[in-house]
């Protein structure tokens, strides 16, 4: 059976040990979340999950790596792309070309 105390303590002193706690329980968070993407970084995928994952035909993916926009790494006869470096050419379209018009 456990044992309950109760003692008084001010309320300035009950929100540090509340801060202090949350505090520690979010940085160890953070150095687990840091760890993880570490490892995915150096994450090599093949030529069919890249075409998965990007929706794109393999034809366009080897157009892709001959034009340099990509860069695969050869290992015997197998093509293999950094996720982290496919990930990196993406890019958001910033233009107002394709937006829809408010028709209001």
């Amino acid at each position: 059976m456990e044992k309950t105390l109760f003692t008084s303590i001010s309320l300035h002193e009950l929100e540090s040990k509340f801060a202090q706690i949350v505090e520690d329980k979010i940085k160890n968070l953070l150095i687990e979340n840091s760890k993880r993407d570490d490892t995915k970084r150096e994450e090599y995928i093949t030529r069919e999950e890249i075409s998965k994952r990007l929706k794109i035909s393999l034809p366009t993916l080897n157009t892709l790596t001959k034009e340099g926009t990509l860069v695969g790494y050869r290992i015997g006869r197998r093509v293999l792309y950094k996720w982290c470096e496919v990930e990196e050419i993406l890019h958001k379209i910033t233009s107002t070309k394709y937006r829809r018009k408010n028709l209001l």
